[in-house]
């Protein structure tokens, strides 16, 4: 089933909505603060579809919308609504023992608190600063400075 869905930067694109594999969504919170708090989208391991997106394509670091809406009788109540973006951060397959249940279950991070956690350790580098600006001294002694235990409330 294909339905038009807004998209975050504005504007709207058509999706195709496919069921019967077992789709369970963990972990949406609402928060007002920074915190990253990653969703888990899990699914049936012998679906289909769940198989093409899990072994046929590479799902590391995919862009995931998660739309939400309700159903009555097989067909959507309302339009699907944007609730959550995000990137595919880990992708384990569990594998069942005999008689036991498998699935595909992917750990997926906030786009936004991806970039915001990301470090760029050059930035602090002596090297780099120099490589930036060749008069720049500001890092000089950054890789020494965490060796150093200096109390400095004490008189030497």
């Amino acid at each position: 089933m294909a339905i038009t869905v807004p998209l975050p930067g504005g504007g709207t694109a058509s999706r195709t909505y496919l069921g019967g594999v077992g789709l369970a969504v963990e972990g949406l919170a609402r928060v007002g603060d920074l915190t990253d708090n990653p969703v888990t989208v899990s699914m049936s391991q012998i679906a289909p579809a769940a198989q093409e997106m899990a072994r046929g394509l590479d799902p590391r670091l995919a862009y995931v919308e998660i739309h939400v809406t309700s159903m009555i009788g097989g067909t959507f109540a309302s339009e699907p609504q944007l609730e959550w973006v995000g990137i595919v951060d880990e992708g384990p397959i569990s594998t069942p023992s005999y008689d036991g249940e498998g699935a595909i279950s992917f750990s997926v991070r906030s786009e936004l608190m991806v970039m915001l956690t990301a470090t760029n350790p050059a930035k602090s580098s002596d090297a780099h600063q120099k490589r930036r600006a060749a008069g720049d001294r500001f890092s000089e002694y950054a890789s020494t400075i965490g060796a150093r235990k200096i109390q400095w409330y004490k008189k030497g």
